[in-house]
């Protein structure tokens, strides 16, 4: 009797598994932009977005080192006021974008909880 319950929440989480890894493969996409110079900033990075990648819900755009630093990036520039959100190579690089990606974790997961939970 127990085998059977773990059985069928294997089989139910084995389901969701299968539905997140369709959702990702289908919904997610990497853009790296390598062509030099590319340059956006709050100011322009709507109109770079919709050039780029119209159809993003959300966008993290990796900057160069120490770039975040010299840009002035008011807090209405970033997620959750608009889909975007900025991130220094740096600050990846050396752990410190925790609360970022604590950010770009809740975006997702709320895009991905009507899977989990069907």
């Amino acid at each position: 009797m127990f085998g059977d319950a773990v059985s069928e929440d294997s089989d139910e989480q084995k389901r969701r598994n299968a539905l997140v890894k369709e959702f990702i493969e289908a919904h997610l996409d990497v853009r790296s932009m390598n062509q030099r110079p590319f340059v956006i900033y709050p100011g322009n990075a709507e109109k770079v977005i919709q050039d780029v990648c119209h159809d993003s819900d959300f966008n993290v755009i990796v900057l160069g080192r120490n770039v975040y630093l010299s840009m002035h990036i008011l807090d209405v520039d970033t997620f959750p006021h608009v889909n975007r959100l900025y991130l220094d190579v740096s600050d990846i690089v050396h752990g410190q974008a925790d609360y970022e990606i604590s950010q770009i974790s809740m975006f997702v997961f709320n895009k991905l909880k009507p899977l989990i939970w069907r």
